[in-house]
């Protein structure tokens, strides 16, 4: 595949959902052998679905997909209309892209760099000032890639297990 093959477009709810859904489970199974708290994609997959869209309703968001000849090989997410709730963001309307999904079968051809793209000009064809990406701690290929483009770390959310211990 070359980038001349790369055809990114937007979301058909009638015809790219099932790809979509192969994406999120995809995706989900990934990050589940990064963070093994995750629950299993088939019990989060339909609910992802309807919250990623649920979100682009509320937000001005968008889905932008990657196709090939096989089908849908990746898709990107991006809401251009988010206002923070953090009191030290004064308000701030940023965009945010909420979800990027790249198939194993499409690695490696910077499918996930194209949608990236299409995505940030998206967000500037819609007035977004500020764009912000998030990244699971140790998805260090997304990390890299995200980087690459010209984001940088602004906030780093840490997490401790504490299991079963008792309060005292």
């Amino acid at each position: 595949m070359t980038d001349a093959a790369i055809r990114i477009r937007n979301f058909d709810a009638e015809t790219d959902l099932d790809g979509i859904r192969a994406c999120i489970v995809e995706l989900q199974e990934h990050e589940r052998n990064i963070y093994q708290r995750l629950p299993p994609a088939d019990a989060v997959v339909d609910e992802c679905v309807r919250y990623m869209l649920e979100q682009c309703d509320k937000s001005d968001g968008c889905i932008l997909v990657f196709e090939d000849d096989v089908g849908i090989g990746g898709f990107v997410t991006i809401l251009n209309r988010v206002i923070s709730e953090e009191p030290d963001d004064g308000e701030l309307e940023y965009g945010l892209i909420s979800d990027l999904v790249v198939l194993q079968r499409c690695r490696g051809n910077t499918v996930g760099r194209q949608l990236m793209i299409a995505a940030e000009n998206h967000a500037r064809e819609n007035s977004v000032e500020w764009l912000r990406v998030g990244v699971l701690a140790g998805n260090r290929v997304a990390e890299h890639l995200y980087q690459s483009l010209g984001f940088s770390p602004w906030y780093i959310d840490l997490e401790k297990q504490l299991g079963d211990q008792k309060k005292t």
